[in-house]
């Protein structure tokens, strides 16, 4: 079942064990030091929809070459099930970072949603923050997982800002000229890792289970009045 308020059981049942992990990673990063290959924190990049803003993914690989060559910080593209977008993301991988880029990049892409849902999953869970329009993606800042903010398209992904910065749960994207300064920034002060204690302390994670639980009480109903 995929509903709108996507906390799959498996995430949410992680989700303090995951933190405590999140936590370790993103505590006092420079980009200017190397880490241990279990420490590196890994920052994705979703846009969602039709890969509007995708742009931005470039301008990613742009900003933060430098800590992603030196080993200090590791970044995941989402493509989701648009062959297209994965293949621009893979040239702009070759031009800005390299002919080793697979070392520091990776590109989730799938030819079905099932399998993008299960591999988006998966890739949540070493997820240190996430990079997003404000679309239905800021429910998994209840996970504990740190949410930067791109612009906002129609009122309700406006409501959706609001919504997660009022909660402490993440921050609203550096300019473009500053994405290097802006995150590492965000890294270094422990301004992520505190989005991750709000979101998880007061955002609610039991979506999935109320909707089921909502939905076997209408069920039942029927049966019973029918």
């Amino acid at each position: 079942l995929v509903t709108g308020f996507p906390l799959p059981p498996s995430l949410a049942r992680d989700a303090e064990r995951n933190l405590r992990g999140r936590l370790e990673r993103l505590s006092g990063i420079r980009f200017s030091g190397v880490r241990d290959a279990d420490s590196i924190p890994l920052l994705t990049f979703a846009v969602g929809g039709a890969g509007a803003q995708a742009e931005r993914g470039r301008q990613l690989l742009r900003a933060l070459v430098q800590p992603l060559r030196a080993g200090a910080l590791r970044l995941a593209l989402v493509a989701g099930t648009r062959p297209r977008l994965a293949a621009r993301f893979r040239k702009w991988c070759k031009r800005e970072v390299g002919e080793d880029w697979s070392h520091v990049v990776e590109i989730l892409e799938a030819t079905s949603f099932e399998s993008y849902y299960r591999r988006f999953n998966s890739l949540l869970e070493r997820t240190d923050a996430l990079w997003t329009k404000p679309s239905e993606l800021v429910f998994y800042a209840a996970l504990g997982l740190p949410l930067i903010l791109d612009d906002p398209v129609g009122a309700h992904e406006r409501a959706n800002t609001r919504w997660v910065l009022d909660a402490g749960a993440g921050v609203f994207r550096p300019s473009q000229a500053r994405i290097r300064q802006g995150l590492e920034r965000w890294f270094a002060d422990g301004m992520l890792a505190e989005c991750a204690r709000s979101g998880y302390s007061k955002l609610p994670r039991g979506g999935v289970r109320a909707i089921a639980e909502e939905c076997s009480i209408l069920v039942n109903k029927n049966l019973t009045t029918g």
